[in-house]
């Protein structure tokens, strides 16, 4: 044992030297390498597996099977670390030999160890029935040589195994099985990963909120006061999960601090990879908070540091969009939206490109037992009963394995259609992101136009032409108006008219300094028009309210201003424009230009509508108008 581990000593140096020192290795004995091998496991040391074949060989050469079990856990451990370069069947196979040499050897504890690592194993691919199958097969090993602490161990990864399935009862029940035995051995890291992997989650899921952060607080305690691997990991995890109760609970403020902790640890105890990648979450909780100027630098340094992952998807992207959205950064949205839309085709691709890799694979799988079935019948044809009995059997086998297998097929298909109609939903946001930029510059163009205009008004001296100039500043803000309340609301096909008669009257108030001798009464219920018929009829109020201001009142008078817009049936409109002022003579030559009233005839005209004027204490206007049809 001081051998091995001045020879663990010796190999960390090792590390700094070129690959040309593998025959130095290789001369070295059988126990050297494997001390070696047990260093480097868990790094990414590709010169790894040659290594670990080369003393694998030297073990079998001398039948040597529980160093050959030890070196293909190491094989496997370091598959894990490196997954990216053999993938899990290696992973698995590995495992399965180490659990195979241990067995000839009659290591029973190895052979359990090794079934709960295979298990885990599985799990990390998605195997979660056959993960379980391996774990009764690691009790029935513990249980065969009364190892009550290997049996806590089997239970505590049956209780994590039914979390993933869901099956959160289960999972508490073994849970309780196993506590009593680690707390009685004082293995706190095993009573940590309880709280954290099983009881948190458990009633996190259930919904008892108070019981899932009554645990992660005994988790946080417990790795605090006591001696514990992987404390930091603990802590942080802890800390995420109780943001993520808070986060529940609409309580943002209380997982923002909880999540700036997490950060804090990271900066402190982790690598700045892990202290970048935690950002993302304050940015999510920050948006929630509607705080989007400090969310956005989280939520794109989370981001970043997130992409190098293999599980990176589409939700990082979309966030961000939303974000710029918030911000009415409508290109950089757009960008973003249209990030996450190519990640989850490409994901919806790879679903596809699998479940016909699996189809062909089972149609192989197929055709071959077909062969055999058929020289099965061969060799069978002496016995017509008992011919007879088994092509029963394997036609009721193919029978409900058809069945089951097209039972899966149409549920992957409809995990497939379900991931296609996340991406209309999500080119369709993209579409709306557009429509809103498209507002966005129409409105900004407007108000460059208007500003023109003002600064054009500044020179003029004509009290007529300057008057001309602020109704066109006026026409132009009406439209820029419209503009506006397109890409802030919800809608980005119609304009809720209240609102915009409100902010439209008050501007022209503002406009002609009559705010406080002139009100404005909106006599009319909330009201969505779409764009073709809000546009004239927003123009036409424009130029019957200016018209009012300028010629309906004289200086001593009460000014009041009521304006109505009704739905009469499912096509007609009713406008009314009514002022307690002096009325009008229709014999009167026209005051100004005319041409405000021309462009309400003309408006008016396009909505295929008719006017209808009348003095009754003063001018009340009153148009019926037809909605525009949209193309």
């Amino acid at each position: 044992m001081r051998n091995r581990i001045l020879f663990i000593i010796f190999f960390q140096s090792v590390l700094q030297c070129a690959s040309a020192q593998i025959d130095s290795l290789t001369s070295l004995p059988l126990d050297s390498l494997i001390g070696w091998l047990e260093v480097e496991c868990r790094t990414s040391n590709q010169e790894f597996p040659d290594i670990a074949h080369f003393a694998l060989d030297k073990a079998l050469h001398k039948n040597d099977y529980e160093n050959a079990a030890e070196i293909h856990g190491f094989l496997s451990f370091w598959n894990y670390i490196n997954y990216e370069v053999h993938g899990v069947d290696s992973i698995i196979y590995h495992r399965i030999k180490q659990i195979e040499y241990d067995e000839q050897n009659e290591n029973w504890d190895g052979v359990g160890k090794g079934y709960i690592d295979l298990s885990i194993d599985y799990l990390n691919n998605n195997q979660l029935l056959t993960a379980q199958e391996t774990l009764f097969k690691a009790l029935k090993i513990y249980q065969s040589i009364n190892d009550e602490f290997g049996i806590a161990e089997v239970n505590s990864q049956i209780a994590i195994l039914y979390i993933e399935m869901s099956d959160y009862e289960n999972a508490v029940a073994y849970a309780d099985i196993s506590m009593p035995i680690f707390e009685r051995e004082k293995d706190y890291f095993s009573i940590a990963n309880m709280y954290l992997s099983v009881y948190y989650e458990a009633y996190f899921a259930l919904g008892d909120m108070d019981a899932a952060q009554n645990y992660l607080d005994q988790c946080i305690e417990l790795v605090i006061d006591e001696e514990i691997d992987q404390k930091v990991l603990f802590l942080t995890a802890a800390y995420e999960s109780k943001a993520n109760i808070h986060t529940q609970k609409q309580e943002y403020r209380s997982a923002e601090t909880y999540l700036f902790k997490v950060w804090q640890l990271n900066i402190e105890e982790s690598s700045k990879e892990q202290a970048e990648l935690s950002r993302f979450s304050i940015g999510d909780v920050l948006f929630r908070q509607e705080k989007y100027n400090e969310a956005l630098p989280h939520l794109l340094a989370g981001a970043k540091a997130a992409k190098v992952l293999p599980d990176y998807n589409s939700d990082y992207d979309r966030r961000i969009s939303e974000c710029y959205e918030k911000l009415e950064q409508y290109g950089e949205a757009l960008v973003y939206r249209k990030q996450a839309a190519e990640l989850q085709e490409e994901l919806t691709q790879d679903e596809i490109a699998s479940l016909k890799s699996e189809t062909l694979i089972k149609y192989d799988s197929g055709r071959k037992d077909q062969q055999l079935r058929e020289q099965n019948k061969i060799i069978e044809q002496k016995n017509l009963l008992q011919w007879m009995s088994i092509g029963i059997a394997v036609l009721l086998t193919v029978l409900l394995s058809t069945l089951l297998y097209f039972f899966a097929k149409n549920k992957k298909i409809n995990t497939i259609l379900q991931s296609k109609n996340a991406l209309i939903e999500e080119r369709n946001q993209q579409n709306e992101l557009l429509l809103k930029e498209i507002h966005h510059r129409v409105k900004n163009n407007l108000e460059t136009v208007s500003a023109l205009l003002t600064l054009h008004g500044a020179g003029i001296e004509d009290p007529q032409a300057k008057t001309a100039m602020l109704s066109s500043q006026n026409r132009v803000e009406a439209m820029g108006l419209l503009h506006q309340k397109l890409y802030q609301g919800k809608n980005l096909g119609s304009i809720e008219m209240k609102e915009y008669f409100v902010n439209l009257s008050e501007g022209i108030l503002e406009a002609y300094q009559k705010e406080d001798q002139v009100r404005i009464e909106l006599a009319m219920d909330q009201l969505e028009l779409d764009i073709d018929t809000a546009v004239p009829i927003g123009l036409i109020v424009n130029e019957l309210l200016t018209n009012a201001l300028k010629y309906a009142f004289t200086d001593d008078h009460q000014a009041n201003i009521k304006i109505s817009l009704v739905e009469l049936d499912q096509d007609q409109l009713r406008l009314e424009v009514a002022d307690n002022g002096v009325g009008y003579d229709e014999g009167a030559t026209p005051s100004g230009t005319g041409f405000g009233t021309q462009l309400v005839n003309l408006l008016t005209k396009q909505l295929r509508g008719k006017i209808d004027k009348r003095v009754d204490h003063g001018t009340i206007i009153s148009l019926q108008l037809k909605k525009v049809k949209a193309a």
